[in-house]
């Protein structure tokens, strides 16, 4: 995950919501965050989650299957986040990075996504919900 314009005023929010663009899977991206924000309770309006998949690569499942761990296949995604407040002033906004090398019968790329929208919603949770 890589920072830019970051704001070094603290601000603590109770909630917050994704809104990503709506192409490129970007719609799953969108209902997981949002579905990981209403499991613990902090779904709401107060810092928006501004998301656009920059670089999406679904890879070779079956070259991932066969040969997934030197790196063959390998499904990769790059993620633009926003954070916006109420005000419609941007907080922060940083890049996430996601790959996958395999799984099972190569895995499916859209895991990948997933561990995208963990490590999204970890970085929000540690340093802007309260």
């Amino acid at each position: 995950m890589t920072k830019v314009n970051y704001n070094e005023t603290k601000r603590d929010y109770l909630s917050a919501y994704a809104d990503c663009k709506k192409e490129n899977f970007g719609e799953y991206l969108e209902k997981g965050l949002n579905d990981k924000l209403r499991q613990q309770n902090i779904l709401g309006k107060d810092l928006k989650i501004s998301c656009a998949i920059l670089d999406y690569d679904e890879g070779d499942r079956f070259a991932r299957y066969m040969a997934g761990p030197f790196g063959a296949g390998t499904a990769s995604a790059i993620i633009k986040v926003a954070l916006i407040d109420s005000n419609n002033n941007e907080v922060q906004s940083f890049e996430v990075n996601a790959k996958l090398t395999g799984g099972a019968f190569g895995g499916d790329a859209k895991v990948m996504l997933q561990d995208a929208i963990e490590k999204i919603y970890k970085y929000i949770r540690e340093h802007y919900i309260k």
